[in-house]
């Protein structure tokens, strides 16, 4: 049990730009394309984010329609009051079928770039600080569904210079999650004495597979790790949590 929950902590973070855009793509039909449409966009974002994680707001800079019927949000920042932004988004792009319109279907796909994500104040936030993470990460992401139903998602994080860290125990507690195999044993027996991981490269990629989620992970520092979960959807559950709402 106490692996899902890490599990599930991990897919809220890798989950949070489909709070936001989704959240928002709700707001903008609402409310319509106004002047105050990037504040009405946020409020709306803030108050969906802040039942997964309390204490913190996001702005919206501006929001525009380009073609192909498709919602431009940029930047989109996420953080807490009075402290660094934990999550930069430079540019998210949100595209609707018109052909599944016509069928009154909504059929959707979500994608942009993480610019800054700040590991430290992630783990200050979701993790309460037990994760003892530090670092920045940026890469792309994807994002494909219909309604209010994640159908594909594909996100790849690399560290910035400089690295990070990351609990012993995180780290030991995901090796745990792998198939038990020699590897994994291994693995387990390399590092069950360290209480933190140093790495100088760090990856993170998330992605789906049938009804799967996969996360693959790789560390290069104090060891040399290559971690690859797959977990039944259905053991999770926390895109129904997540996505609860958004479009109401």
């Amino acid at each position: 049990m106490k692996k899902i929950v890490l599990f599930k902590r991990l897919l809220l973070c890798s989950f949070i730009t489909l709070l936001m855009v989704l959240a928002a793509f709700g707001g903008i039909f609402l409310w319509g394309m106004t002047p105050s449409c990037a504040r009405v966009v946020s409020e709306r974002i803030s108050k969906e984010v802040a039942k997964q994680v309390p204490g913190t707001r996001v702005v919206v800079g501006k929001v525009y329609l380009v073609p192909h019927f498709t919602i431009a949000l940029e930047p989109v920042r996420w953080g807490g009051a009075g402290n660094p932004d934990i999550l930069v988004l430079d540019r998210v792009l949100v595209k609707i079928a018109p052909r599944a319109l016509l069928k009154r279907r909504l059929v959707w796909t979500v994608e942009g770039r993480i610019e800054r994500l700040d590991l430290s104040a992630l783990d200050k936030a979701v993790g309460k600080g037990q994760w003892r993470s530090v670092g920045l990460v940026s890469g792309p992401v994807r994002l494909e569904g219909e309604g209010d139903l994640l159908k594909s998602v594909y996100l790849k994080c690399e560290t910035q210079p400089g690295g990070g860290t990351l609990s012993g125990e995180i780290v030991q507690n995901l090796i745990s999650m792998m198939p038990a195999d020699d590897t994994r044993g291994k693995l387990l027996k390399a590092i069950q004495s360290k209480p933190l991981f140093y790495f100088s490269i760090g990856k993170f990629e998330v992605g789906t597979e049938g009804n799967k989620y996969l996360m693959d992970l790789y560390l290069d520092g104090d060891h040399l790790l290559d971690i690859k979960i797959r977990v039944d959807k259905d053991s999770v559950g926390v895109l129904e949590t997540v996505l609860g709402g958004l479009l109401s």
